[in-house]
């Protein structure tokens, strides 16, 4: 990585370009010149951006000795600061085409926090983007640069000196991927998204976006993996109706919900009209008022096939051959549920039996509803001729059955942990 000389000094770029001043809680409360707002250090907006391209290599580079704040450091991120009236993303789409001389980016925000030193102070946010290899930094504002895979980067740091406000946000963007990689706990999860619109079934977060026709619901699913980004194919699926877009989010690798499947819902819930849930009820689904609950969001629920057995693991190979399924993710033992890898059938579990139990059916389905309607599935049930045989382990299952013995279970997720 060979670097040019640095050139002779000269007078700051964009001095006298005008920023929005703010309080804070980032409300704008005036407008001051650049070289102001640095001087006197008041308070403004930031934007960064990793961008990386198409192998995951991060565009690296060194500032020129003409920025006003931290001239010829290096830097993780492209971005700079926010125009007078502009928002975070028009300013990061902005600086990010700029600075790379390139166009087309879009960046996807990914968490806000406020940079203070001594002499500086600024509403910083942290944003991504896919860039293409061949770019045209500006000259003024980059001196030198490179793709970096993350062994080089690492390997670089340390030796660079590196400016203070790229250094806290990639510490805090380091800790951000951790916790959006770490798995939730059931109760976690639902109460990170339960307002929004969101419920958790087996280990998915699930909600339904009404629609018109077809291809509004297919406008649906382009616009969301649009949101989801990079994290789309891992993460989003989408099911079409004429009269509903059905979205569920898991982390593909952990098969299980993430903090990124919660930032993930967070994002679509404020780019799509999900429907908000009214009515909650509390453990057990007790309270609230039934009526409450719309037809949208009485159809996300999930069925499972579960299988009694006294040997699992003889009898497992089976039903894996017989329907085509597969292992989950991280889940191949002998005694492990079975999956449809292509997500249209419902999985398969398997229940161990002390003894031999004729006399009752050994295959049973378990459907999973949303937490807060589990007292009105129930209720239908009944009505409709069913028995309540146990509700022991209430609110994890009810075990019912029809006229002639043969069972269901109504299910949710809390109970369990």
């Amino acid at each position: 990585m060979t670097e040019p000389t640095v050139p002779a000094d000269a007078r700051p770029l964009n001095a006298d370009e005008i920023l929005d001043v703010v309080d804070a809680e980032d409300r704008v409360v005036g407008q001051a010149p650049r070289a102001e707002v640095m001087a006197k250090r008041l308070r403004h907006r930031c934007v960064f951006v990793l961008a990386t391209d198409a192998e995951g290599r991060v565009f690296v580079h060194r500032r020129t000795p003409q920025k006003i704040v931290f001239p010829s450091m290096y830097d993780v991120f492209v971005g700079g600061v926010v125009g007078t009236g502009e928002s975070y993303d028009e300013a990061a789409k902005r600086e990010a085409e700029e600075e790379l001389g390139v166009t087309g980016i879009e960046a996807e925000h990914l968490f806000t926090f406020l940079y203070s030193s001594a002499d500086h102070e600024w509403f910083s946010a942290v944003y991504r983007a896919t860039t293409p290899v061949e770019v045209a930094p500006q000259a003024e504002e980059v001196a030198w640069h490179a793709f970096l895979t993350e062994a080089e980067l690492e390997a670089a740091l340390p030796g660079w000196d590196v400016v203070p406000d790229g250094q806290e946000a990639w510490r805090r963007l380091e800790e951000w991927q951790a916790s959006t990689a770490r798995r939730l706990s059931r109760p976690e999860a639902s109460a990170a998204v339960s307002e929004l619109g969101w419920r958790l079934l087996l280990g998915t977060l699930r909600t339904a976006v009404p629609v018109g026709s077809l291809a509004e619901a297919a406008a649906v699913a382009v616009r969301a993996t649009r949101v989801c980004g990079r994290d789309a194919d891992g993460h989003l699926r989408v099911e079409l109706r004429h009269d509903r877009a059905l979205l569920s989010l898991q982390s593909a690798a952990a098969a299980d919900v993430t903090g990124r499947d919660v930032d993930l819902a967070r994002r679509l819930s404020a780019a799509l009209p999900t429907q908000p849930r009214t009515g909650e009820r509390g453990e057990g689904g007790e309270g609230g008022d039934a009526e409450a609950v719309d037809a949208a969001a009485r159809s996300l629920q999930l069925v499972e096939l579960a299988i009694d057995a006294l040997d699992i693991a003889s009898i497992r190979p089976f039903w894996k051959a017989v329907l085509g399924y597969t292992d989950e993710p991280g889940r191949d033992g002998p005694t492990d549920a079975l999956v449809d890898p292509l997500g249209h059938g419902p999985s398969v579990w398997f229940q161990h039996m002390d003894a031999p139990r004729p006399q009752r059916n050994r295959i049973h389905f378990d459907v999973c509803v949303p937490h807060d309607e589990a007292a009105q599935r129930i209720a239908a049930t009944l009505a409709a001729g069913g028995r309540l045989l146990s509700d022991d382990a209430a609110p994890a299952f009810w075990v019912l059955a029809d006229a002639e013995g043969n069972e269901a279970c109504v299910t949710t997720w809390q109970g369990r942990d």
